[in-house]
């Protein structure tokens, strides 16, 4: 007959075990890795590089899309203006009416009047 003591397992001995095996499952993984990337099984030179954010370039890239529209905007508002040119004199007109314009309105009765419209001054 065992006593109850001999019944428990040894946790330190399976511990042990465990950490065999899982070594052993760790070593498979990384030869599988390497075969299929085709690497040497000695190569110890992979690096991964992880970058947050914008960074340097990305910040001074941001900053001159963001100036150029606006300082080209502000030379053109700065460039000296050409005068507008000046249209030809014209000549007056006959000075001999006294009014600007003749215009006709129909009275009640269907008949049509002239409505003369006198000069401004």
């Amino acid at each position: 007959m065992t006593t109850p003591a001999e019944e428990v397992p040894d946790k330190s001995y399976l511990y042990g075990v465990y950490q065999a095996a899982d070594a052993w499952r760790d070593k498979l993984a990384r030869r599988m890795a390497h075969k299929a990337l085709d690497i040497p099984a000695d190569d110890m030179n992979i690096t991964t590089t992880t970058t947050t954010g914008v960074g340097a370039r990305g910040l001074i890239g941001t900053a001159l899309a963001a100036g150029l529209p606006a300082a080209v905007l502000a030379g053109l508002l700065l460039l000296p203006k050409a005068p507008a040119p000046i249209a030809p004199a014209v000549p007056g007109a006959p000075t001999s009416q006294a009014w600007d314009a003749i215009t006709e309105q129909q009275q009640p009765d269907g008949t049509w009047k002239e409505v003369k419209r006198e000069r401004l001054k």
